[in-house]
């Protein structure tokens, strides 16, 4: 396999060879993405039969999986993270040195852990890859520290997979490893969305009969993510669409968290917290059906890699209204509303326009869907970086 950059790795598998055998860890993966695309990678390794695996898993990640009733054999759950533990670093080092394998797949890393074989090791953070020093402090000392503790355990690997080719230039960049070392492949929708989301119809596209417009903000708790702003957000419509009742802003948000406490506070202040609802965290399972109850679907994020949810508003047909920052236009192209994010009223002008607008929804609906048609489903995925596991096999070497 080649990456973007039309390199081709020295690793390669010898042609006519038993059966490889892969790890896949996602011990460290415990929030929103991580999870998802963790249980998106395993549901589809399942289904091939060309490929022994073994899984290292989170306790998040276990969950989400009994959600689906899926029960793995060949796992390992670890209870003590390898960010945290060295202890559990060294086990599971001794682990897959037991188990043998031909190489080690985490996507979304740092793995904290030198496997021993060959590792692709996925970096899906925006503070590690590409985000300025500034925009990296200005999230906080605590993070800040976090995230460079985090870099210091990013070339325990022999590869590496982005999604997008700016975070793999970033990368490259920052740490000085060879383009060609480093892979992208884009990210994919889950399962439920391209089937659940079929024929999924929005009013705002025919001039909505609704009462009220919902604008979901399917954001975790970060402060990137600028949820925060959704008060004056509020703030701004109101003045805009006076009618009581018109925009509801549905939240994501942990009831017991710092970033809802701020915005409910704020909401008080400025008078609309009858605008604003926290649904509370949401399964993966149950996504399509949260974004069913929308009509927009809002990320006023200031850093990403690449964000699941602008394909989940496209597979859910939800118009899309976000940052205009380069990580979203990147992805969105002309399917979705840009807005600058530190300009609440900015983005609020942007959803009375959408809402008065049923012909411009329709259009940007429609080129949605056929910029979701250019991104590959779980099975291209799939085999994508299974090729590449693949390509870093060194010839004649095989676990079995």
């Amino acid at each position: 396999m080649s990456d973007r950059s039309g390199k081709t790795h020295s690793w390669r598998r010898a042609a006519n060879q038993q059966m490889n055998k892969f790890v896949f860890n996602c011990s460290i993966n415990v929030l929103g993405g991580g999870v998802q695309e963790s249980v998106n990678f395993i549901l589809e390794s399942l289904k091939d039969g060309t490929v022994e695996w073994n899984y290292i898993v989170s306790p998040q990640v276990k969950r989400e999986l009994d959600r689906y009733d899926v029960h793995l054999d060949n796992s390992l759950v670890v209870e003590r993270s390898p960010a945290r533990s060295r202890a559990t670093r060294s086990y599971l080092a001794r682990h897959v040195k037991e188990l043998g394998v031909d190489a080690v797949l985490t996507l979304a890393g740092p793995a904290y852990v030198d496997f021993g074989p060959p590792h692709l090791m996925g970096i899906a953070n925006a503070f590690i890859t590409h985000a300025s020093l500034g925009v990296l402090f200005r999230s906080g000392w605590i993070h800040a520290l976090t995230v460079i503790y985090r870099t210091l355990f990013v070339r325990k690997s022999d590869a590496w997979l982005f999604q997008t080719a700016s975070a793999k230039k970033g990368f490259a960049r920052r740490f000085r490893v060879p383009e060609d070392s480093c892979y992208v492949v884009p990210n994919s929708i889950g399962r439920n969305y391209s089937t659940k989301g079929l024929g999924m119809e929005n009013t705002l596209a025919t001039g909505p009969e609704d009462t009220e417009v919902v604008v979901l903000v399917p954001a975790a708790d970060y402060p990137h993510k600028n949820v925060r702003i959704v008060p004056e957000i509020a703030h701004s419509l109101r003045s805009l669409i006076p009618a009581p009742g018109v925009v509801r802003f549905l939240l994501t948000l942990p009831e017991n968290s710092e970033t809802w406490k701020a915005v409910r506070s704020e909401s008080d202040r400025l008078n609309v917290s009858d605008m604003i609802e926290n649904h509370g965290p949401f399964s993966i399972n149950d996504g399509p059906e949260l974004y069913a109850r929308a009509h927009i679907m809002l990320l006023p994020t200031k850093l990403e890699t690449f964000s699941a949810n602008y394909l989940e508003a496209m597979a859910t047909n939800r118009l899309i209204i976000t940052s205009n920052k380069d990580f979203a236009r990147d992805v969105c192209g002309n399917g979705a509303l840009y807005f600058e994010p530190d300009r609440p009223s900015e983005c609020a002008r942007q959803i009375a326009d959408a809402i008065s607008n049923p012909a411009q929804c329709q259009e940007l609906l429609r080129r949605g869907r056929e910029r979701l048609d250019q991104f590959p489903d779980i099975a291209g995925r799939y085999a994508l970086i299974k090729k590449a596991l693949e390509d870093m096999i060194p010839p004649g070497k095989s676990a079995r």
